[in-house]
């Protein structure tokens, strides 16, 4: 896997961004939302840069009766996506569409959240090795989703 820092903007901090290994980007992301139905959503978002809907498999974590997105690699694309798109996207899971608005929770507060990810998660393959590399609560953006109604 490879690390990248790159500046989030010219006032803010550093970023960081592990890339996810090439079986896990090109296999999994493909077959994870048939086989686990209940955790895994595809998130579509229009780019930031391109304006076309991107989608991408995701685990929502189930956590004191909200839902949670959180990623393990850091700012990922996605993450920058949903920013972009004001916090807004869909969430498909078992063929269901589901609008949604994201509401990013402030690091300081993404603790508890981060530590019933790694329980409920952890096991998985990549997932506790990249939180050993990313350690940091600031780096692993972390949204609330809120329904919409379309």
């Amino acid at each position: 896997m490879e690390t990248s820092h790159q500046p989030a903007s010219a006032t803010s901090a550093t970023i960081t961004y592990r890339r996810p290994p090439w079986w896990l980007r090109s296999i999994v992301s493909r077959i994870a939302p048939r086989i686990f139905r209940d955790d895994i959503a595809m998130l579509s978002v229009r780019g930031r840069t391109s304006g076309k809907v991107r989608s991408v498999p995701v685990v929502v974590l189930r956590f004191q009766g909200e839902r949670y997105l959180v990623t393990p690699y850091g700012e990922a694309h996605w993450v920058r996506n949903l920013r972009a798109a004001g916090g807004v996207g869909t969430l498909t899971m078992r063929g269901q569409a589901q609008p949604f608005t994201a509401v990013e929770i402030p690091p300081q507060d993404r603790q508890p959240i981060l530590h019933a990810y790694l329980r409920e998660y952890g096991s998985r393959p990549t997932v506790a090795r990249t939180f050993a590399q990313i350690p940091e609560a600031a780096d692993h953006p972390t949204f609330r989703i809120m329904e919409t109604r379309s």
